[in-house]
């Protein structure tokens, strides 16, 4: 089974994670994709792989405030095509994550079952895989459930290509 380690642009360019993990990055949308195809075509790449763990940012960028990892996590648990979708989530920033609750709705995700924070500021990468190897199997991923803890708010421009539109008779 893969403990994937998904590093953000800082990350990537300056350190050596453990063998433990296979490394990979979410590569950034060219000009004509949208993050959220970006992000789908990634995930559905690793579908082929048995996948235990994912480890990845609360932002992939150098923008820690975008928390794009959380859009990240919220793919994984609600994309239905992903064989991989119950698998351990672990988030890394280098925020606390009360301010992580306090800036997005998107952190809701953090108090899910089978979802850690990690301050990296505290723990390293070495720290965090001993702890994926010590963490027990989970029961099977209630999504019900899942979706009684998260909230997502829809996007505030009802036109834009996020949006279902109804037309009746």
């Amino acid at each position: 089974m893969k403990n994937i380690l998904i590093l953000n642009d800082i990350m990537a360019d300056n350190y050596s994670p453990p063998t433990f993990f296979e490394t990979d990055k979410v590569s950034p949308p060219n000009y004509d994709e949208d993050l959220n195809v970006a992000i789908t075509n990634y995930l559905i790449s690793l579908n082929n792989s048995e996948i235990n763990s994912v480890t990845l940012p609360i932002s992939l960028s150098n923008n820690f405030l975008e928390l794009s990892g959380l859009i990240v996590g919220h793919h994984i648990r609600l994309t239905k095509e992903l064989m991989y979708r119950a698998a351990t989530l672990i988030f890394y920033g280098s925020l606390s994550i009360d301010v992580i609750a306090k800036i997005s709705p998107l952190a809701s995700i953090l108090f899910t079952p089978n979802v850690h924070y990690v301050n990296i500021n505290e723990f390293s990468f070495d720290k965090i895989a001993d702890f994926i190897k010590n963490v027990r199997q989970q029961d099977p991923l209630n999504f019900d459930k899942f979706l009684e803890f998260i909230r997502i708010d829809p996007p505030a421009n009802y036109q834009s290509h996020h949006s279902i539109v109804m037309t009746g008779h």
